[in-house]
């Protein structure tokens, strides 16, 4: 297998990576936000709630990008992958350290 092979393969795996930890972070968030909304129904009609909502999917993204980029780096590391994938796919991940 080539190295361009394997870039192509490592960069499908992490696009799956990146669907399955965004899917479930923000699961988890609209989870924790029914669980409010079901203990006190009058909160859902609020304006700060129709505020909070959209402002705590954007959280969940950005955390759930920030928790992928960590976990990519520590894979590179860990399986020693430098010298197996193309460098500027190691270069988006190594300066995020």
């Amino acid at each position: 297998m080539t190295k361009s092979e394997r870039t192509t393969l490592f960069n499908l795996a992490v696009i799956l990576f990146n669907i399955v930890i965004g899917l479930l972070i923000e699961g988890i968030i609209i989870g924790l936000i029914f669980i409010a909304l079901h203990s006190n129904p009058n909160l859902g009609e609020s304006v700060p709630m129709q505020v909070v909502l959209p402002l705590m999917l954007l959280v969940g993204l950005i955390v759930a990008m920030s928790i992928s980029v960590r976990t990519i780096s520590w894979a590179i590391q860990k399986f020693h992958l430098e010298d197996k994938i193309d460098q500027k796919v190691i270069s988006r991940y190594q300066k995020k350290l």
